[in-house]
């Protein structure tokens, strides 16, 4: 209906042998069919989730973050929930994450980065991370850059690495560059999206 009121506001836990694996927080208002979202916020040991925001049937407008604090005990969290194995991951980052726009294709971003990211032997120091896309519905044509101080696995260090797609109209152009013993090495890559309009 076009007008319901009401609110939903409470906790819930996931509990594996006494031990919390995860807890969410949600505050949500609706009056004459405009929902409130006041808080909501997950969480799971090593990272929270927060959002906020507004909408009615119409439109959307939310804004959140991730914060990462230890990716390990993320990883030990979602081996205790699996069941499978631990994931051989560490770092710690934060990420701003936006929506807004129609309710059913608004127009979402994320920026951000994380001072260490490393998986195994692997790992990425200062990375960051902007993304945009206009509709969700189209997410071919999604504007990112990602940029990595430092990237190293066993004794190969590379330096000054980055990622870039850009869209404009059906034309997507993809651009990396790393340096590697004091080399810059650039590629660039260019494609035409959906070139005869048939999906």
């Amino acid at each position: 209906p076009e007008a319901f009121d009401g609110s939903v506001k409470g906790q819930a836990r996931w509990m594996e042998d006494g031990k919390a694996l995860a807890t969410a927080d949600l505050d949500v208002v609706a009056v004459k069919g405009k929902i409130e979202a006041k808080r909501i916020e997950a969480r799971v040991p090593g990272a929270t989730l927060d959002a906020k925001g507004k909408g009615d049937r119409k439109s959307v407008s939310a804004s959140g973050g991730l914060d990462v604090t230890d990716l390990r005990l993320v990883a030990l969290a979602i081996a205790d929930f699996t069941g499978g194995e631990v994931l051989p991951l560490s770092g710690k980052g934060h990420l701003t994450l936006t929506g807004s726009g129609p309710l059913l294709h608004p127009a979402v971003s994320a920026s951000g980065g994380f001072e260490t990211v490393a998986w195994d032997d692997l790992v990425l120091t200062g990375v960051k991370v902007d993304a945009s896309m206009a509709d969700v519905r189209r997410p071919l044509e999604t504007q990112a850059t990602l940029k990595v101080a430092q990237l190293k696995i066993g004794s190969t260090v590379l330096e000054g690495l980055s990622a870039e797609t850009k869209t404009e109209g059906k034309k997507l152009t993809a651009t990396l560059a790393v340096k590697m013993a004091s080399l810059p090495l650039v590629n660039r890559v260019e494609a035409t999206i959906d070139p005869d309009n048939k999906g």
